[in-house]
């Protein structure tokens, strides 16, 4: 610990200190509880996006067997034409928000393909589009944890370290001006003491 100044000055000083600490740690607690949240909100979205692509790929797995033989070219049936996002501000976090998706379906010949391209061109785009969701997602999700991280830290630091390091340093600081006191009292009565004894021997 470093040297602690002594004195009512800096006990004034530390007293201040500590009571713009136990204010501002509620605030910022209760921003950690809300991140807290959104961050378990952002686990639940991008759990459901997962379950959604299991599901996907049972179905193609079902449906459409066919897909897993060689012969059936199925690039570019569905391109990405336009993807906007935007920023959402969640808790003082500017995160990216998906605002628009449009998924460009290429037509073909009904005669040139087989009958089941219809409904593989429509699960196509069912994962192209929770590809694009689930990577927001995932930043999203990082972001908020990084900020939850962050603001842990400082409740942490606040709680754990500044409001008991002053708290210490107040109750050195008054049971050290307490003595101080104290033996000044003592020394006036000595010295007081003293003085009625030269006196009484004076006269």
């Amino acid at each position: 610990m470093s040297q602690l100044n002594i004195s009512k000055q800096a006990l004034h000083k530390e007293s201040a200190r500590l009571k713009l600490y136990q204010k501002y740690l509620p605030s910022l607690d209760l921003k950690r509880q809300q991140l807290l949240m959104e961050r378990n909100k952002a686990d639940r979205e991008l759990q459901t996006l997962r379950e959604r692509w299991q599901r996907l790929r049972k179905e193609v797995e079902a449906q459409l067997p066919m897909l897993a033989e060689p012969g059936f070219p199925l690039e570019g049936l569905c391109t990405l034409e336009t993807m906007t996002t935007e920023s959402e501000n969640i808790v003082g976090i500017t995160v990216p928000k998906l605002s628009r998706l449009e998924i460009h379906s290429t037509h073909y010949s009904l005669l040139a393909r087989p009958h089941w391209l219809d409904h593989a061109q429509v699960l196509q785009a069912e994962a192209l589009r929770l590809q694009v969701e689930e990577r927001i997602a995932v930043t999203r999700r990082e972001m908020l944890a990084v900020a939850l991280k962050k603001v842990t830290q400082k409740v942490n630091l606040f709680e754990k370290v500044l409001i008991p390091k002053s708290q210490a340093s107040i109750r050195k600081i008054r049971i050290y001006l307490g003595d101080a006191e104290r033996a000044a009292v003592v020394r006036a009565k000595i010295t007081k003491q003293m003085r009625e004894a030269k006196v009484a021997l004076q006269s």
